[in-house]
């Protein structure tokens, strides 16, 4: 049997919008915008949007264990082995395995990663004003509220 779409009083299927007008087709083009424009900006330095949320992630300049960047990045691990095995390649984070852990890969960004990371910051801001310029403060807050609810609410990819 086929499962159905769950509905509520808020969005029955008599109010909602035109299929291309609801919330997954509109955050979609908003996102396919943003990557667009941040993957050009970032390809100066070898890197697409992911990569650059990696060095984002480590530029604070601690070690992370694989899984914390993972879910830092929100980037699938079989994604995320090829995107750190360039990362190193491009001599931009090193790997270790921690004493105490075996199992376990530390990784941190070298000194040539953090000038790197230093420049995803200088973009990922000019990113955030691509959509921020055009909303209130309060409708930014709002919508980087929501945004972080809906993320958290979804959970894992089944």
């Amino acid at each position: 049997m086929p499962s159905r779409a769950p509905t509520s009083a808020k969005s029955s299927p008599k109010t909602l919008p035109r299929p291309y007008e609801t919330l997954p087709p509109l955050i979609n083009r908003v996102m396919e915008k943003v990557v667009a424009v941040g993957n050009k900006d970032y390809q100066a330095f070898g890197l697409n949007v992911r990569g650059a949320r990696v060095m984002l992630a480590l530029a604070d300049g601690e070690a992370l264990r694989v899984f914390e960047i993972i879910a830092r990045c929100g980037i699938e691990p079989s994604t995320f082995s090829h995107l750190l095995t360039r990362l190193a390649k491009l001599g931009y984070v090193t790997r270790q395995r921690p004493e105490e852990d075996n199992r376990a890969v530390l990784v941190r960004l070298t000194a040539r990663g953090r000038q790197v990371a230093r420049q995803c910051r200088v973009l990922v801001d000019r990113h955030h004003h691509l959509i921020a310029d055009r909303l209130s403060a309060g409708e930014v807050e709002s919508l980087r509220k929501l945004m972080l609810k809906l993320y958290k609410g979804l959970g894992q990819p089944e």
